[in-house]
């Protein structure tokens, strides 16, 4: 069976499509910056051109995905969608011009599925720590997930919203970044997750495992 996964995020929206019939084979992985949430931490709401960039996009990607055969097709979207105020119209406008329907994760089922991804990635690797803390840096937010990797679901999450685009917009002003404005960006950071990482050292050593294009690229 081929399935086809659209994941829209704060800064790009990625497109996977495997035949998921016995041991997963990806077909096609695509991934766009289409900054759906430029600013929306300062006006809490979508920006009439980054809506129809994303719509573009996901049309590119429905097609991409028919022409595989895909039998299914799942949409998520995270932070940008869960602080805008007008994601209803957002997701009202993609179903008007895809027909598909937008759902909008919690934090909870983000984490959720970025620690079982990574551990669909990890199956023919091995891990000498028995726990595994996945860091999924996003544009506007940041989990944290640990479990262990006989588990489906993590032990442990923490969600914030700390994402590479929020941090840019709130203390980089200067390109390059100046020294000063890295520190600060990098003090906020450590005091925000102080508690977090705290509790995941109490729990023994682990291996950590990061996703998305901040640790990618």
């Amino acid at each position: 069976m081929i399935k086809a996964a659209i994941d829209i995020g704060t800064n790009s929206c990625r497109l996977l499509i495997a035949d998921v019939g016995g041991e997963q084979k990806d077909l096609h992985r695509e991934a766009q910056v289409t900054r759906l949430g430029k600013d929306v931490d300062k006006t809490k709401t979508i920006a009439p051109v980054s809506m129809k960039k994303t719509i573009t996009v996901l049309k590119e990607y429905i097609k991409i995905a028919s022409e595989h055969k895909a039998q299914n097709i799942f949409i998520g979207a995270t932070s940008a969608a869960r602080d805008a105020k007008n994601i209803e119209i957002f997701k009202e406008k993609a179903k008007d011009e895809t027909g598909l329907n937008i759902n909008v994760l919690s934090s909870e089922q983000e984490a959720r599925l970025s620690f079982a991804g990574a551990l669909g990635c990890l199956k023919k690797t091995s891990i000498e720590e028995p726990n595994i803390v996945v860091l999924d840096i996003g544009g506007g937010s940041t989990e944290l997930s640990m479990g262990t990797a006989s588990e489906q679901k993590p032990a442990l999450s923490f969600s914030k919203d700390i994402g590479s685009v929020r941090l840019t917009e709130f203390f980089i002003k200067n390109d390059p970044p100046l020294s000063e404005e890295l520190e600060q960006a990098a003090d906020y950071i450590s005091e925000s997750y102080r508690d977090e990482i705290d509790e995941i050292i109490t729990r023994g050593s682990f291996s950590l495992i990061g996703t998305a294009g901040t640790v990618t690229t």
